[in-house]
């Protein structure tokens, strides 16, 4: 990743806290995360006391210089969330003082918001407060797409079939190629009916996965928006708790891996003031505080910018965009 300073629509003093600790909260076992990473320095080079939540004790995340404690805990997360909240407030008990949480994952992002107050309690920890339901609904590919539609935000047809029998009558009217998903965030570690985001070329190949995907199947058929007409944007930005911007920025992905369909490889910042707008009118339409990292897809078909996926938390690839005042979208977690 590379590109330019970029420029923050966020326009508040920035200073950070350093008496405030921050907590890099995941859950799953993904140890080579270069976001954990780049939040331990971003943080740990302005003063910030840094720890983290470790598969083991060499990890990229545990090895850093600016981390004060790595707290080994292998997860699956696919635990029972009472289970994940005890050892949060376990580890809290040990920081001794109150620390930010930064989850990385939806998994964590969902457990914080779902847990609030026995997590705020007797301020052990500090993060946005936002309606519990909300980013598990933001997660999940389904919750999503009701809510694009709910406040008038592009987002590619889709569909959510209920059993094999409506994956048949879909496929009868259905344009291929198209895009099968895992409808909700959190079976993709338990019972996942995709690996990633699936291009199915054809009637016959979309009917043979099908098959192996149950009674239930827990997909959601999307409409294939061709690369060739298409760019990938992102979005990163804080939000204060009148879900007004505090930083904000916008780049264009080049590259992901896997190819098309993966994590950020290779993007660069695009100062992008129509998609910026888009984001901030979503964002104070739904009352959302916090983090996010966006996905959108540019059709130029119709001109529209297309949301596809919305992180209710620090993206792996937040340190593209930093300001001149070396702001990052994980900055004001930690500011006063």
């Amino acid at each position: 990743m590379g590109g330019p300073v970029a420029r923050s629509t966020g326009s508040v003093p920035f200073d950070a806290d350093r008496d405030v600790p921050g907590l890099i909260v995941k859950f799953g076992d993904y140890p080579l995360h270069h976001g954990g990473v780049g939040a331990i320095r971003s943080l740990g080079r302005l003063g910030i006391p840094m720890y983290a939540m470790t598969e083991d004790r060499y990890t990229p995340a545990a090895a850093s210089r600016y981390l004060r404690r790595a707290f080994v805990w292998p997860t699956t997360g696919t635990e029972e969330p009472e289970r994940l909240v005890e050892g949060l407030l376990r580890i809290g008990h040990l920081i001794g003082r109150p620390a930010v949480l930064i989850p990385t994952d939806e998994e964590a992002a969902v457990l914080i918001a779902e847990h609030q107050e026995a997590l705020a309690d007797r301020g052990r920890f500090l993060f946005p407060r936002v309606d519990a339901k909300l980013p598990r609904r933001l997660a999940s590919k389904q919750g999503l797409h009701e809510l694009c539609v709910e406040h008038g935000i592009p987002s590619p047809a889709a569909a959510f079939p209920q059993s094999y029998d409506d994956i048949v009558r879909f496929a009868e009217k259905a344009r291929f190629p198209l895009v099968a998903k895992n409808r909700e965030a959190f079976v993709r570690r338990s019972r996942p009916a995709v690996n990633g985001t699936t291009r199915i070329a054809t009637r016959e190949g979309l009917l043979t996965l099908a098959r192996d995907w149950g009674d239930h199947p827990g997909v959601i058929l999307q409409e294939y928006l061709p690369r060739e007409e298409a760019e990938d944007w992102i979005v990163h930005a804080y939000f204060d708790a009148d879900s007004t911007p505090l930083a904000m920025f916008t780049g264009v992905k080049v590259r992901s891996w896997p190819p098309h369909a993966g994590m950020t490889a290779n993007a660069y910042v695009v100062d992008n003031p129509e998609l910026a707008d888009l984001a901030a009118r979503f964002i104070k339409q739904i009352g959302f505080s916090g983090v996010i990292d966006l996905d959108l897809r540019f059709d130029r078909r119709d001109g529209q910018y297309k949301l596809l996926d919305f992180n209710p938390r620090m993206g792996a690839q937040f340190r593209l965009f930093e300001n001149e005042s070396g702001w990052t979208s994980s900055a004001p977690c930690t500011s006063t």
